[in-house]
């Protein structure tokens, strides 16, 4: 019974971790969305809540010595809501950042990358018991990550990229932040 249900989980898991996204190239220009898998510390600090960020970039990739290389913006955000009608907290996240990735070989059609990234991160946390709200704003923070992959080309200048990528900033919990999403 246990082992059953871990194997629901886990193929439950592995779907949404590897989720939806496209990405379509022209001209150098990088323009893509996407959806990852994000296990959150919960409030009650014992348990995770899985977040779903949804992420809009826009770059641009270019080729120095044969290599190509890619950089993007991207823009990052979900919301976790833990709680009933009298007591209910919702935390909504940010990110701005700023990725810088390499293709190890372009030989092939689904190519092998690894990257690195720098950007700011925020938290706006609501409370609200019996009628009554609180707003917590962060101000943004530094964060860093790292991001490896693959990038497969579905057709001429559209391509989808299965991504795993662990952040850290000070005020993440857990700390690093492990993510795995599908961008297109």
């Amino acid at each position: 019974m246990v082992t059953q249900s871990l194997c629901k989980s886990g193929l439950v898991l592995v779907l949404v971790w590897f989720g939806f996204s496209y990405q379509a190239q022209a001209s150098g220009a990088i323009v893509s969305a996407g959806i990852a898998y994000a296990p959150q510390l919960s409030s009650d600090g014992h348990s995770y809540d899985i977040a779903t960020p949804f992420s809009l970039r826009g770059g641009y990739w270019f080729t120095i010595q044969k290599e190509k290389l890619d950089t993007y913006f991207e823009y990052q955000q979900y919301q976790i809501v833990d709680g009933a009608a009298l007591l209910s907290i919702s935390r909504l996240h940010r990110e701005l950042s700023i990725w810088a990735r390499y293709r190890i070989v372009e030989k092939w059609h689904a190519t092998p990358f690894v990257g690195l990234g720098v950007g700011a991160s925020s938290d706006k946390v609501k409370t609200r018991f019996n009628g009554e709200t609180a707003v917590d704003s962060q101000n943004p923070e530094i964060m860093f990550g790292g991001t490896g992959g693959v990038a497969i080309e579905v057709f001429k200048g559209i391509e989808m990229s299965l991504e795993g990528r662990i952040t850290t900033a000070s005020t993440f919990q857990p700390n690093p932040l492990l993510q795995l999403g599908v961008y297109v």
